[in-house]
């Protein structure tokens, strides 16, 4: 047993399979050139049982780069390691399957052929990929998940297609995250890039109700899959946002977009916000958060918003976990090395992602009136 439990530690969970009834399949998006460009990527319910080819988790070594950099460590030396580590990881979802057909399935989020929407915001260094987890997890439940890469400077990497680039040439310029100079304080940054983020959670909205409506959209990224399967295919009655750290803040703040009908926020990082913003926005807000990661300022100012509507505001700290136990690298990294960096908490990683799920499933399940089979008090059996 001892020597079973040494062998452990060197290798790695992979990411598991998503515990819905469907299966998943993502693409990425690209809507126009420029520094503006939003680009996400989406993960959704489809019926394929089987395609050419998984979703990477790491789609391009310049992430791999950029997690270097964010850690201020040799981009060559420990990029390299990560790729080497990273680079071949598969999500549990099809590389642009087909959309599920309408009429398909009768265990979807809505009971409908339409489906409720859940626009994913990441943290600091995170990407489009970091909650893959998460994100495939709804979408085996019949939710369709935006998951945003944000274009402030606070992504590990981001690239977009320059505006002089034509046809379909694959020509892109890369972001790179945006470290603090010597002295700067940090809320003046932080404060704009959440501007910027909360732009860009509307702007994906945008982008999804043209898509709805069967809208040209241009894909800047060489794909073969057919957005016009997703036209009347989205209940904007039902959308919801989600985030983890800066990305629950900028949850909290796309919340003055009242397209937005609740919020998800796991373990939120409350410094962006103004501190004398009134935050008047009236939707149910979801709080989940790490046993390690908060402090007495960042609790207050959290309750502070449950105060205002404690009637559709809760608040859960799951026992175990860190800062890290909502995000993929538990599973993409060895075990060894996920405790040794702290991306691991003492719950087992894939416990505290799968709790982290039920709640959400279930306060969506309350919030935009979806069955999911799960629902609050049965968190609290046993």
């Amino acid at each position: 047993p001892a020597a079973m439990s040494f062998f452990r530690l060197f290798q790695k969970e992979g990411i598991p399979s998503p515990p819905g009834s469907l299966k998943v399949g993502c693409l990425d998006l690209l809507w126009g050139k420029g520094r503006d460009g939003l680009l996400a990527r989406l993960y959704y319910p489809t019926a394929a049982q089987s395609c050419t080819k998984k979703a990477h988790w790491t789609p391009d070594s310049h992430y791999s780069a950029g997690f270097a950099n964010y850690l201020k460590r040799n981009q060559y030396i420990v990029g390299g390691l990560f790729q080497y580590m990273t680079g071949s990881e598969l999500m549990p979802a099809l590389w642009e399957a087909p959309l599920l057909p309408s009429g398909a399935h009768t265990d979807i989020a809505s009971c409908q052929d339409k489906l409720p929407i859940v626009v994913f915001s990441h943290g600091l260094a995170g990407t489009r990929t970091v909650y893959s987890s998460l994100c495939c997890n709804l979408a085996s439940e019949g939710f369709l998940v935006a998951a945003v890469e944000h274009k402030d400077l606070s992504a590990c990497a981001t690239f977009f297609k320059p505006e002089t680039a034509t046809g379909d040439c694959e020509e892109f310029e890369w972001l790179e995250y945006q470290h603090l100079k010597p002295g700067e304080k940090e809320w003046p940054l932080r404060n704009r890039q959440l501007s910027k983020r909360a732009e860009e959670t509307s702007q994906l909205l945008n982008l999804l109700e043209k898509m709805n409506a069967g809208e040209f959209v241009e894909n800047e990224l060489t794909s073969s899959f057919d957005l016009q399967q997703m036209k009347n295919r989205m209940n904007f009655d039902k959308v919801a946002i989600a985030g983890h750290s800066f990305g629950g803040t900028t949850s909290i703040q796309s919340l003055y977009d009242k397209r937005f009908k609740c919020a998800v926020v796991l373990d939120v990082w409350m410094v962006p916000l103004h501190r004398d913003d009134p935050l008047q926005m009236k939707q149910p807000i979801l709080f989940v958060s790490s046993e390690s990661f908060h402090w007495p300022d960042n609790i207050q100012r959290m309750n502070k918003l449950i105060e205002k509507y404690p009637a559709n505001r809760k608040a859960y700290t799951i026992r175990g976990t860190g800062h890290q136990s909502f995000t993929d690298f538990g599973f993409v990294f060895r075990r060894f090395l996920a405790s040794l960096m702290k991306f691991t908490g003492e719950l087992e990683h894939a416990k505290a992602v799968s709790l982290s799920h039920r709640y959400m499933s279930a306060f969506l399940q309350t919030h935009l009136a979806c069955e999911n089979g799960y629902r609050f008090e049965s968190l609290f059996e046993n």
